[in-house]
């Protein structure tokens, strides 16, 4: 049984997605910006989700 470190199933999978993506780049770039577009939103933008402000009795 193999056991690897956080840092190393982080390289991993870093290394497997930027191989998928450059494969995915090269064979439909729009698809390719659609998810790199994508991934840009989820790691630098805010979500605010409304909600009811209701307190209880």
């Amino acid at each position: 049984m193999v056991c690897l470190t956080n840092y190393k199933k982080g390289y991993y999978l870093f290394t497997a997605i930027s191989i998928y993506m450059s494969f995915l780049q090269r064979d439909d770039p729009e698809v390719a910006g659609i998810i790199e577009k994508e991934h840009h939103r989820q790691v630098f933008g805010l979500e605010l989700i409304a909600s009811e402000n209701v307190v209880s009795r």
